[in-house]
């Protein structure tokens, strides 16, 4: 029934992720908080997609952003999920490793960009950070209890 329900409501709060406004953003991500274990399950193209939709969100938010909480909170959520472990390490144990492969360098020009694996936290945790010293607690808290739940399933 949860599979059904989910396939109604996703696409509205994919497109509420997507939003402009801040404050539809946090209520589309609060809205997923308790369906993230069905989220992991549906795997493929739409686990991706609202993944990727998330950690970009973060990219963009500014120092007051009302969705900040809302959306580090989803994203401890989906990582949380057991389910998602074999997605993040599915690249590393799939196919050897080849130094000859291309890789390219980030914007910075201090690392690689991962695109086989989207999914690896050690390109994407890095997001994290500027909201460690937010000055709103809950923002704090947010970004702090994310790393938490990366770091206790030996993630990071």
């Amino acid at each position: 029934m949860l599979h059904n329900f989910l396939d109604r409501v996703l696409p509205a709060c994919k497109a509420g992720l997507e939003d402009p406004d801040d404050d539809v953003r946090a209520v589309a991500a609060d809205a997923l908080i308790p369906t993230s274990a069905a989220i992991v399950a549906l795997k493929g193209e739409t686990l991706h997609s609202i993944v990727m939709l998330l950690w970009d969100i973060l990219l963009d938010l500014d120092d007051l952003s009302p969705s900040t909480s809302s959306v580090m909170n989803l994203l401890a959520e989906i990582y949380s999920q057991e389910d998602m472990i074999p997605w993040i390490f599915e690249d590393l144990t799939s196919k050897e490793f080849d130094l000859n492969e291309f890789s390219s360098i980030d914007d910075t020009g201090e690392g690689l960009i991962s695109h086989d694996n989207p999914f690896m936290l050690s390109t994407l945790a890095p997001r994290l950070w500027p909201f460690m010293r937010h000055s709103i607690t809950s923002v704090r808290y947010s970004a702090i209890r994310t790393l938490v739940n990366f770091s206790s399933l030996g993630l990071l």
